[in-house]
């Protein structure tokens, strides 16, 4: 899928917007919304070309989520921990896409799936009510954040 051009202040007018949709809603368009931003996370450390840029293209060798998280850990541009939870936000994206009458964010396999994210369980905040869902959305939160910040870093970045 070819990403579209987001920024850190879209993510903030989005959120609200995934708190009011459905468990499904919200699990596919917030787990899309990472998958844009890893996009742009990888193009802001690539070179600004035409060329460069086909290979987020439907055929190109970044063109899925898991393609992306596989490119940015093994360039070392994420660490372990924020890969190990963007393979896990993509399979509950795909989850609820493609099983839409048994998905939830609070049975198997989804919720063992969050209760297994590094980055939401090492965040030194009071989780005792946070339901599966609010741990889905911080975590993806927490990951835009991260790479967020490492662009912000970089001299030449465009953000």
């Amino acid at each position: 899928m070819k990403p579209y051009n987001i920024s850190i202040d879209d993510y903030h007018k989005t959120v609200k917007l995934f708190h009011e949709e459905s468990d499904r809603a919200a699990a596919i368009l917030a787990g899309s919304y990472m998958e844009n931003y890893l996009a742009k996370f990888l193009k802001n450390h690539m070179v600004n070309d035409k060329k460069s840029s086909a290979w987020f293209d439907r055929d190109g060798p970044f063109s899925t989520f898991n393609q992306r998280i596989i490119v940015a850990y093994a360039f070392k541009l994420i660490p372990k921990n924020t890969k190990h939870d963007l393979i896990y936000i993509s399979k509950i994206r795909n989850h609820f896409a493609h099983h839409p009458f048994e998905a939830s964010f609070d049975k198997p396999p989804v919720i063992d799936w969050i209760n297994n994210f590094i980055i939401y369980n090492k965040l030194d905040i009071e989780k005792s009510n946070d339901s599966s869902r609010e741990k889905y959305l911080l975590t993806i939160s927490m990951c835009v954040y991260l790479l967020n910040n490492n662009m912000t870093k970089r001299p030449d970045s465009d953000t």
